[in-house]
């Protein structure tokens, strides 16, 4: 009984030392430092990457509802017997054509089908587009977010033209 009782007491004593022995924590402590520097860095990362990625999907967004709308433009000038719907839907293929030129492939990106819409209104051609991607994070997912969503939306509005009429006035100044 009294080695059984040595036994527990030396035991004790021991795990009480490992808990007040202060030597060698930096590892441990680098090893979390670690995985929290690590863990910021990945979102920063993926923060850039998201904010370049819609960035670049608003520019197309914009672009092609600015084609869009010119497009339904100058197709109802050129053809003024052309129906409206024949000139929406002509339009509008101009539109998403535009975006999934622009956007293109885009590694690690779900893409979505571009939605593009053109009517006309007190004589003005207007063309409004969406686009929404889901983008996949890269280290940002050490804290649990796997994507992102991105989307973009724009209107464009472009009154029916006129012909132009350039006036040019010649002065002659030789005095012939």
């Amino acid at each position: 009984m009294l080695r059984r009782m040595s036994i527990l007491v030396a035991s004790r004593r021991h795990v009480l030392d490992i808990f007040r022995h202060r030597g060698g924590a930096t590892a441990p402590l680098f090893v979390m430092m670690l995985v929290a520097i690590m863990g910021i860095s990945g979102v920063a990362i993926d923060f850039g990457r998201m904010t370049f990625l819609k960035i670049r999907i608003a520019k197309a967004v914009d672009a092609a509802s600015l084609a869009a709308a010119r497009a339904a433009s100058d197709m109802s000038a050129a053809d003024p017997n052309r129906s409206q719907s024949d000139i929406a839907l002509a339009a509008s293929t101009v539109g998403q054509n535009y975006i999934n030129g622009n956007v293109g492939q885009i590694p690690g990106v779900v893409p979505s089908t571009p939605v593009v819409t053109v009517t006309f209104n007190n004589g003005a051609w207007t063309a409004s587009a969406s686009y929404q991607v889901v983008a996949n994070t890269t280290l940002a997912s050490i804290v649990g977010t796997r994507s992102a969503s991105i989307s973009a939306d724009s209107t464009s509005s472009i009154a029916a033209r006129f012909p132009v009429l350039d006036i040019a006035m010649c002065v002659d100044s030789t005095g012939s």
